[in-house]
């Protein structure tokens, strides 16, 4: 029986492998206690439509980054932020990149002006954009951008910033700013399979035993 647990161990560790080889990283994400706005929790920012969105405070969000194709998409529900501690209702957010320049181990930059989507909630849509800081459109990094004297974030939090302004001229702050961690890989379905296999071989074996 222990060679066959040591056998198993084997196999989910090399299954296990195989599945953090993949190119796809899967982050979720929360808002930036560095925002600039005190009285609002902030993980967007939307100066020219007069509003501010919150990652947290049940809003549902990820970002999926495939290092193999140069893509992320933003994606899930926001919710509205109003200040001073009161929230509006759930918005739908979508917003995608193509073409990323890969900064390895999950981290990446935008470099052209492909990020494109919206925050929508019913009928109603607002477009976000792309607009260039000067030398990068968006990016998302463990560099702890802006984390600087505040506590409780690990050195290796990824934050993720750039512009969303759709028309690139206009006035106020219209950007992402939050933080992200990377979620939790499951373990590959085939070693559960296997798992289960060998524990009903093991259940087998003690009932011949006995």
């Amino acid at each position: 029986m222990f060679k066959t647990l040591k056998l198993a161990a084997a196999l989910i560790l090399g299954l296990s492998a195989t599945s953090s080889q993949a190119a796809t990283f899967t982050y979720d994400l929360f808002d930036h206690p560095d925002g600039g706005l005190s009285a609002f929790d902030y993980g967007l920012r939307l100066d020219y439509y007069d509003r501010v969105f919150s990652f947290e405070n049940g809003g549902d969000a990820t970002l999926v980054y495939n290092d193999s194709d140069g893509t992320a998409t933003i994606s899930g529900t926001m919710r509205e932020s109003l200040g001073n501690g009161m929230f509006g209702q759930l918005w739908d957010i979508v917003y995608s990149f193509t073409g990323l320049t890969d900064l390895g181990d999950g981290a990446f930059r935008s470099e052209n002006n492909s990020g494109a989507g919206s925050i929508s909630l019913g009928m109603t849509s607002l477009v976000l954009g792309t607009k260039s800081n000067g030398s990068y459109y968006f990016e998302l990094d463990d560099d702890g951008h802006r984390l600087g004297g505040h506590s409780g974030f690990p050195s290796d939090t990824f934050v993720g910033r750039g512009w969303v302004d759709p028309y690139s001229n206009l006035g106020g702050a219209n950007d992402f700013l939050f933080t992200a961690q990377i979620s939790p890989v499951p373990l590959p379905a085939g070693a559960w399979l296997l798992l289960s296999g060998l524990f009903g071989i093991g259940v087998l074996k003690r009932r011949q035993r006995s």
